[in-house]
């Protein structure tokens, strides 16, 4: 019963993964990233992993721009 569990939840996250490519949100580099995946005829389960890498690089480089541009000591410095 633990693979059909495991199969159910990869398959569910694959979907999800992809509505999320669909959106216009997506980084241009990710959806490129994921076509190459495609062309080079990847697993589900690596294009899961390699998608997760690269929104969590996403969402540091954002939140490490926000915090610059919050950053009270950079604003006194202008």
């Amino acid at each position: 019963m633990g693979s059909k569990v495991t199969i159910h939840y990869l398959w569910s996250g694959v979907r999800e993964m992809e509505d999320e490519i669909g959106k216009k949100e997506t980084h241009p580099i990710i959806r490129k990233c994921m076509q190459h995946l495609e062309i080079i005829e990847a697993n589900d389960k690596t294009k899961q992993i390699v998608y997760m890498y690269m929104k969590a690089m996403e969402n540091e480089i954002i939140k490490l721009r926000e915090e610059k541009v919050n950053d009270p000591i950079l604003e006194y410095q202008k």
